[in-house]
């Protein structure tokens, strides 16, 4: 049997694992049951809930959602208001961590089940669904899982939902599969790619036009432009949403204010970008959460890792986005040491430290690359 072939039924035992924990709860979930689910306000995160809506609606389940707190993920307050209108169960998709007292509170009520596909915890009392606590090195955004789930529903139908997310969130590599469904599905999405890499699935296809929508919603205008995105994307279909029709149409507006923000930023970095030798450094200020997408974008026309700083009252949001290193531990380890917070996957990574910490983070992140 070749490497390949043994890799493939390798990704396909972890999926089948991952799944049978969603499918087991699913079955707990009946027709009177009430479900809230909190969803990370991400392309990822957006499409999985949107997918789980889908699985939902077709049970006949009441569901109410919010997005996750763009700092906290999941605050004391959220959990208050969940509390208050009694779900049987709870679902949460794509949250990187959950405070152990917040989880049990949620968990001594309701039933509870967490998708995830970030760094592993030590959840108890829960249904938690993450490849990897089977493999580690596995990158399988959770809305390929969420595909994965859907297709005994659905068969291959909601390919385009797990695509834009997986591509949202750069995770073709380890979920092909996602990718084969759609072209044998929805080819006409794939159209303009000569190659099927993040950049041209992103630049030149219709796909990548919906991760972008989704992208420019959050960029814009929050939360309440994930709320936006989730309705869309949860209840029109893609021929819908790519035409503009209904509220799309907004979509297609704030992905302008997206782009011209973007290219300014991408122009001034350029001239400002600070170089430290192994990563380029880029500071500014704009009433859009723009940062990550920047990052995302200036890393695939640099070698060099890039971070960046963007200024919120006395803190610095940082995202990080390169190769060749654990930008996920580094972050989680550096942003620690100077009082601060951060994460996330190998290659992108971001985090929070107090604004007169910069220059000691520069420091022991130079370190850390070394």
């Amino acid at each position: 049997m070749k490497a390949r072939n043994r890799t493939k039924i390798r990704k396909n035992k972890v999926l089948e694992t991952v799944d049978s924990v969603v499918q087991r709860f699913l079955e707990g979930v009946e027709k009177n049951s009430k479900v809230f689910m909190v969803y990370d306000d991400d392309g990822d995160g957006i499409c999985s809930a949107s997918i789980f809506r889908k699985i939902l609606d077709a049970k006949g389940v009441k569901l109410s959602s919010m997005p996750a707190d763009p700092r906290d993920h999941v605050t004391k307050k959220m959990v208050d208001e969940i509390v208050s209108v009694n779900p049987t169960h709870v679902i949460l998709l794509d949250i990187p961590f959950v405070e152990r007292n917040l989880l049990k509170k949620l968990s001594s009520s309701s039933k509870v089940l967490i998708v995830d596909h970030h760094m592993v915890h030590d959840y108890e009392e829960v249904a938690y669904a993450n490849p990897r606590t089977i493999k580690e090195d596995l990158y399988m955004p959770t809305s390929c899982l969420a595909y994965f789930s859907s297709k005994r529903f659905f068969d291959k139908n909601l390919s385009w939902l797990g695509a834009v997310g997986v591509l949202s969130d750069h995770g073709f590599n380890d979920c092909r599969f996602v990718l084969e469904d759609l072209r044998g599905t929805y080819p006409e999405l794939l159209e303009g790619a000569r190659r099927f890499t993040h950049k041209e699935l992103f630049e030149k296809t219709k796909l990548g036009v919906m991760a972008k929508m989704i992208s420019a919603s959050i960029t814009v205008k929050g939360n309440e432009g994930a709320k936006l995105s989730f309705e869309i994307f949860s209840t029109m279909d893609w021929r819908s949403i790519i035409e503009g029709k209904g509220k799309a149409a907004e979509l297609h507006k704030l992905v302008e204010i997206f782009e011209r923000e973007l290219l300014k930023f991408v122009e001034e970095f350029k001239s400002r970008a600070k170089d430290y030798g192994k990563f380029l450094y880029f500071e500014f200020s704009s009433p859009y959460r723009i940062k990550s997408s920047l990052a995302s974008m200036l890393s695939t026309k640099h070698k060099k890792v890039i971070v960046l700083g963007q200024v919120i009252g006395n803190s610095l949001s940082i995202s990080v986005r390169g190769r060749s290193y654990d930008l996920g531990s580094i972050m989680k380890k550096v942003c620690g040491e100077v009082g601060g917070h951060g994460g996330g996957h190998p290659q992108a990574a971001g985090g929070s430290i107090p604004l007169d910490k910069k220059e000691e983070f520069l420091e022991e992140f130079s370190k850390a690359l070394n």
